[in-house]
């Protein structure tokens, strides 16, 4: 009798994006305002985990992860302290002392290998 053994591993990779602002996003990127898809450069087989920092920013703003979409990016939404779905530079925060906001993405990549 043959037997066959299955070794599901993973390598972690890590892809930055810094400093990127969601009014600079066009296309497929960009849903409405304030809802954009994270630009990502590499291919995943799935998103483990996105970590979002909003700078330069007020208290109370916030970003909700909508999806973890392995082929555009991961969807997500920027609010600002009224819960009010915002760019992150658009001119009509600019007056709260937001000139820009910027996002820092974290993504893993997963990768399955089989071996008998």
């Amino acid at each position: 009798m043959k037997t066959m053994r299955i070794i599901l591993s993973a390598q972690t990779i890590i892809e930055y994006i810094e400093d990127q602002s969601s009014v600079s996003l066009a296309g497929a990127y960009r849903i409405g305002v304030g809802d954009i898809r994270v630009p990502i450069t590499k291919v995943y087989n799935a998103i483990k985990k996105v970590d979002i920092m909003l700078q330069s920013v007020g208290a109370g703003w916030s970003v909700e992860l909508i999806d973890k979409d392995t082929v555009v990016g991961p969807r997500i939404k920027i609010y600002n302290a009224s819960n009010v779905s915002v760019n992150s530079s658009s001119p009509s925060v600019s007056n709260i002392g937001t000139s820009s906001t910027l996002l820092l993405w974290y993504l893993e990549r997963s990768c399955v290998s089989l071996s008998s």
